[in-house]
């Protein structure tokens, strides 16, 4: 494993952003995690956390243990954007209409819910309804973060590339579409016990539909 390698395996499956841990492991995704701290700068590169040698160059630097070297080609590459698979706990359930017709209309996901105008991401949403104890969060017209214990069993599922409008705070995600509600379910399953999610390795890859969204 070296830098170009992992870029390159990012950017061919459609991530911007590329991540290498302890010298041998390379992540991808478009957003960093709501939870992720940047390391303070350290006065020398000899200080750094991100020490571990890349295991295919010695000469390049691969994270650490505990730490991801995160490399940032959204601009540098024309990168569709894509619906985030999972995060943290929390993979991609689907597109859903934002409303429950039943005896009565209600709001899909009416626990609680915040407009964030200038700020919202997959990362943030989720990060939102996880803090709050909510099993499930949603996106809706790329501005509207909402939460929900369970998704109703009433809830009309869309197809995915219906919810094709971009996150605020992220051109590369898809944050649902008027009136209709990108949801994430937590499932503690999901994850793997070291801590991966069980989606990593699978191409990032949404609805012709979807990626024909021009930004």
């Amino acid at each position: 494993m070296d830098l170009s390698t992992c870029q390159s395996y990012c950017t061919e499956n459609n991530y911007g952003l590329s991540g290498l841990q302890n010298g041998d492991t390379c992540f991808c995704g478009n957003g960093l995690q709501s939870f992720s701290a940047l390391e303070k700068a350290p006065t020398a590169a000899k200080d750094s956390k991100c020490n571990a040698p890349c295991s295919g160059n010695s000469t390049e630097i691969c994270g650490a243990q505990a730490y991801l070297s995160v490399w940032n080609a959204t601009e540098a590459v024309k990168i569709p954007p894509t619906m985030v698979k999972q995060v943290g706990f929390y993979p991609l359930k689907g597109c859903y209409n934002s409303t429950v017709t039943g005896t009565k209309t209600s709001p899909l996901l009416a626990a609680t819910s915040t407009n964030v105008p200038t700020s919202l991401t997959a990362e943030s949403c989720v990060g939102f309804c996880a803090t709050r104890g909510y099993a499930v969060a949603g996106m809706e017209d790329g501005k509207t973060c909402s939460c929900e214990e369970k998704l109703s069993a009433a809830a009309e599922e869309l197809d995915l590339g219906e919810c094709n409008v971009q996150c605020v705070a992220n051109k590369r995600e898809f944050c649902g579409a008027f009136g209709k509600t990108l949801v994430y379910v937590m499932d503690s399953a999901s994850v793997d016990q070291d801590g991966t999610p069980k989606s990593f390795g699978q191409k990032n890859e949404a609805s012709v539909k979807a990626n024909s969204t021009v930004y």
